[in-house]
């Protein structure tokens, strides 16, 4: 009987072939010094990058570049990081306009919920959030979140009862948890 897992250019054993290259992959096979980078273990494409020949900047091309970076990237950071703490404001301000009498929030108990769940649920989503920005495009990502959260912002003109209310602001605090973490990982890529 033939064995079907026989490669035929080698004439070993492919499932061997296939263990001896994780082998390889996965343990170093001699000591590397802390400014020795194994090219082998990396994937190809960041290997092109990091093999590639250093590019000379001239200092006033670097000046330029950083204000451009810092006048784009740096903007943005702070305008959404502003409008989050302007929303996690607003309800002191609804507080003040009648929120409570308008959806019949009895007592103080119930209205401090609506600031709380976003906390719990920035809590709960924390980690994969963490998860899932190292495996993603982080640019697209990051403006996908922003979008729903923005969109999820404005169905708060929509809600008509406290459960709703509690809903959107959980919701809320879900997407806002993205910029935080995102941000971080933006700015240390710079």
């Amino acid at each position: 009987m033939a064995n079907n897992n026989v490669d035929p250019t080698s004439g070993k054993d492919a499932s061997m072939k296939e263990m001896n290259e994780v082998e390889r992959v996965m343990s170093p096979d001699e000591e590397l010094s802390k400014d020795h980078q194994d090219y082998n273990r990396m994937d190809a494409e960041v290997a092109k990058y990091a093999t590639g020949e250093a590019i000379d900047i001239s200092e006033p091309e670097n000046k330029r570049l950083k204000k451009l970076i810092d006048k784009r990237v740096l903007t943005i950071m702070v305008f959404t990081y502003f409008l989050q703490a302007l929303d996690k404001g607003t309800m002191s301000f609804t507080s003040i306009m009648g929120l409570q009498e308008d959806f019949h929030l009895v007592g103080t108990e119930l209205f401090p919920w609506l600031t709380t769940c976003i906390y719990i649920a920035i809590l709960v989503v924390e980690y994969p959030i963490n998860y899932t920005i190292q495996r993603v495009p982080i640019g697209k990502f990051l403006g996908i979140c922003i979008i729903i959260w923005g969109s999820i912002l404005a169905l708060h003109a929509a809600c008509t009862t406290f459960t709703h209310l509690v809903i959107v602001r959980t919701l809320l605090g879900a997407f806002e948890a993205v910029c935080q973490p995102t941000f971080l990982v933006m700015s240390g890529m710079w």
